[in-house]
């Protein structure tokens, strides 16, 4: 219970902060490139999904790739939420808001904290531990260099770029810098770039390990973010060569394509996984949360057309239509609760709608049937079909 009161609290802060970086991002448009007005709103929207995903999966398996993925999310509706307020105090509303600068430095230093959570889900994709204890070196490196290039970036020397990082709408000195620079090397861009695809090459390394010793369901799963992992390392690293070699356009390619697979294509690889390949099995409280919210919203839209259109239609007083539309409601509730929870389950849940359907043809069938060897071949085959045990065997009892 607390576990879940803690997962359902943390999951409400970010997506209030991810809203509400949304939509200070849209009062301060005027201030902001189009590019870095997209980011910010896709940043946002990313925060709330990876959020929405770990609570589902630390609320259904208990899986510590949930608290990942929650924490993900955090980090980008920090990142989104910092930024946005650093631009609204320094250009929209200048001197409006405390410590302006100082926050957007901070945002500036929590991207390092978003880019290595990706490689942690990498490394500890999908049970949610390392692969063995043999990687516990690996993970305690990459929390040290997290904390070291996130602190480092906060403090180094230079300009803070909004929206961050590197956006190009304000352009402020870092307030928090500290002198002595050559002790802040990984906090450079550099020290960020080759401290990220070092410990991501060691993730995408725990990927291949964890592919080739799994079975075939374990591959399937992981197969699509492993291609994910991959495409993200190739565009990280190009973009250091490209800017080495001038090729701007080059670099603003391969930036795009790391926005779109972190923000996009991983959340988007792993919720493949959970319905098609029934990772962590969440799909039945996914497909009952979609069809309650559906239902909801049908009940709703009926009641407040009754008791609106009603008076207006039928000598009905107020209080008369209201009863009459929340008597309605409450009768329509269990068909249309079936009608739809069937549409979902044919989407969301096919495991539970192929096992309704196996059950169904198996009734259709004992109604006629008269032979027992029959009957008994029909049922083990319906239980194959639905439960899927490992051995089915039917006992009779014989009358004497």
């Amino acid at each position: 219970m607390r576990r879940r009161r803690a997962v359902s609290g943390l999951w409400a802060v970010v997506v209030l902060a991810a809203v509400a970086a949304a939509a200070l991002t849209v009062v301060a448009r005027g201030d902001l490139a189009v590019g870095d007005l997209s980011s910010n709103l896709a940043t946002a929207a990313s925060a709330a999904t990876y959020a929405t995903l770990g609570a589902l999966i630390v609320r259904r398996a208990g899986n510590g790739m949930g608290w990942i993925m929650l924490g993900e999310g955090a980090a980008l509706a920090f990142l989104g939420l910092a930024s946005i307020y650093a631009v609204l105090g320094v250009a929209t509303f200048p001197g409006a808001l405390p410590a302006a600068k100082q926050v957007g430095a901070l945002a500036q230093g929590s991207f390092a904290v978003v880019v290595f959570t990706i490689a942690f889900l990498f490394l500890l994709f999908p049970t949610g531990a390392l692969p063995s204890r043999r990687w516990v070196p690996l993970g305690a490196v990459g929390v040290l260099l997290a904390i070291l290039t996130a602190a480092g970036r906060a403090v180094q020397p230079g300009p803070v770029q909004l929206i961050a990082p590197g956006g190009v709408s304000v352009i402020v000195p870092n307030p928090l810098a500290v002198e002595h620079p050559s002790l802040l090397l990984i906090g450079t861009t550099t020290g960020l770039t080759v401290s990220v695809a070092a410990f991501l090459a060691a993730a995408l390394l725990s990927l291949a390990v964890r592919y080739r010793a799994g079975g075939p369901l374990l591959r399937h799963q992981i197969k699509w973010l492993a291609l994910t992992a991959v495409a993200l390392a190739g565009c990280f690293l190009i973009i250091p060569l490209s800017s080495a070699a001038g090729q701007v356009w080059l670099t603003t390619v391969a930036d795009t394509g790391t926005e779109l697979l972190g923000l996009l294509a991983i959340p988007a690889a792993i919720t493949l996984a959970i319905f098609r390949y029934r990772l962590y099995e969440i799909d039945h409280i996914i497909s009952r949360t979609v069809t309650y919210a559906i239902v909801t919203g049908l009940l709703v839209g009926l009641y407040a057309g009754l008791v609106l259109l009603a008076p207006q239609v039928l000598p009905l007083s107020d209080p008369v239509a209201a009863a009459a539309a929340a008597l309605t409601a409450a009768a329509l509730f269990s068909p249309v609760r079936r009608r739809v929870q069937g549409a979902v389950d044919r989407r969301f849940n096919r495991a539970r709608y192929n096992a309704d359907q196996s059950i169904t043809a198996f009734a259709a069938q004992l109604k006629d049937a008269v032979d027992l060897d029959s009957v008994r071949n029909d049922l083990v085959g319906a239980v194959r079909q639905t439960l899927e045990p490992a051995h089915v065997s039917v006992w009779l009892r014989r009358r004497d």
